[in-house]
């Protein structure tokens, strides 16, 4: 079946960076949206999450990312976290309830 959500993309980079990111993206045919830069802050996360909220954003179903910070944050507002592993996951320490996974086909899955 077809799935329809409104996506964003999130990114730490800027600039040069960002636009790699975009590129990525395109590359592997994900879908065509608006990537936000955050930032490496690692409280920027918890900021765009309630700009979304106080924006009428507020049915934030998943995100999906690599880092245990960006876990935490979607669990802490009670957001489905899925994780997609990789070698520097096995160092990390991750919530209870986040979902991690090791291929996109699985992050599928789990929407």
């Amino acid at each position: 079946g077809k799935f329809y959500y409104n996506i964003l993309y999130l990114s730490r980079w800027t600039g040069l960076g960002l636009e790699r990111a975009r590129a990525w993206l395109k590359k592997h045919d994900f879908p065509s949206s608006v990537t936000k830069p955050i930032g490496p802050d690692p409280r920027a996360f918890q900021r765009v999450i309630d700009e979304l909220k106080e924006g009428g954003w507020d049915n934030i179903e998943a995100g999906v990312g690599r880092s245990s910070a960006f876990a935490h944050v979607l669990v802490d507002n009670r957001i489905q976290a899925i994780i997609l592993s990789d070698k520097s996951s096995k160092t990390q320490k991750f919530p209870r309830r986040a979902k991690l996974v090791e291929t996109w086909k699985e992050v599928r899955k789990e929407l």
